[in-house]
């Protein structure tokens, strides 16, 4: 049954969401898996039919409705610290590895990890809006893999298309010059 606008929030203590209504739940855990899948299969029946509210989904930081949660301004402030960043809900393997580099932690094999779809490449953008400063020094991830050093090579173009197309939800040129970009297509 898919219903992309319910999740579990494993930042808000495993709760289920429904991100088009606002209902939450929260299973009294520990829970046996079988026990979760049950109760994430009962939720999400109830909520496959929820219609999209006027103002867009309710973020995942702020729980308030009108713009993204990867985009909140409550979370992503100016003046957030690496750690604050880090410790928060907007990260992945491959924006990981950026701070890893940036910061001069991590191992070789945290640090190589690369963007792999839109996704991923959004995670990025974001963490090298907050920190500009780190935008200027991309050229450092080339050295981590080959992948990064295709990806490093045409991250202007990819910005353009990330931008282009982020209004849509939908980002089939980004991810293609992506996987373009890192040899997986001719």
């Amino acid at each position: 049954m898919k219903a992309d606008w319910v999740i579990i929030n494993s930042c808000r203590e495993g709760r289920f969401e429904c991100l088009r209504c606002g209902e939450h739940y929260t299973p009294a855990y520990p829970v046996p898996i079988d026990i979760l899948v049950a109760i994430g299969n009962a939720f999400t029946k109830k909520h496959k039919s929820c219609e999209p509210h006027p103002d867009g989904l309710m973020c995942l930081e702020c729980h308030e409705r009108g713009h993204v949660g990867a985009m909140c301004p409550k979370a992503h402030r100016a003046g957030m610290s690496p750690a604050a960043w880090v410790s928060g809900p907007d990260t992945g393997l491959s924006s990981k590895a950026i701070f890893y580099v940036m910061t001069g932690t991590g191992d070789g094999h945290a640090r190589a990890q690369h963007p792999r779809d839109p996704d991923d490449f959004g995670r990025c953008y974001r963490l090298l809006q907050l920190f500009p400063q780190w935008r200027a020094r991309l050229g450092e991830m080339s050295l981590e893999s080959l992948a990064w050093a295709g990806l490093v090579a045409e991250w202007d173009e990819l910005e353009r298309l990330y931008e282009e197309e982020r209004p849509t939800g939908k980002a089939p040129k980004l991810y293609r010059a992506m996987r373009k970009a890192y040899g997986e297509l001719p």
